[in-house]
């Protein structure tokens, strides 16, 4: 603000900046973190994270004494789109599990009227055959 003699307001000073160009890298650093640059499909941290959503609403049910532990997942074909899972103990996961799996990333990936599958990878210990 600028003031006269007497102390009054005569003007005032304002300064703009377009933060335009700010806020659209800001977006596209978002969409990369999230999309592979080249083939704009979603790449592994969102299917970890889709996978780690459905987890968190509903976790697998136990068989036996282990529950299905499910590591990490990330796309596995795109042509039915297939999803491969990592972990431990899924051989035995129920049907009814795999469809509510399914039924979370068709719904997160917005896909409708495509038939998704989901493949389990189950990693062996190791140490299994020691004891």
């Amino acid at each position: 603000m600028l003031r006269d003699e007497q102390g009054l307001v005569t003007h005032h000073i304002a300064s703009f900046t377009n933060i335009t160009e700010h806020k659209e890298a800001e977006s596209r650093i978002r969409y990369l973190a999230r999309y592979d640059a080249l083939t704009k499909v979603p790449n592994r941290m969102q299917f970890q994270h889709m996978l780690q959503q459905a987890i968190a609403r509903q976790a697998p049910p136990r068989h036996g004494l282990a529950r299905p532990k499910m590591r990490y997942a990330h796309q596995g074909g795109m042509n039915p789109p297939v999803i491969v899972i990592h972990g431990n103990a899924l051989d035995d996961i129920p049907q009814s599990y795999v469809r509510y799996l399914e039924r979370c990333f068709m719904e997160a990936f917005k896909l409708q009227g495509t038939p998704l599958r989901i493949q389990f990878r189950t990693t062996h210990n190791p140490y299994a055959a020691r004891t």
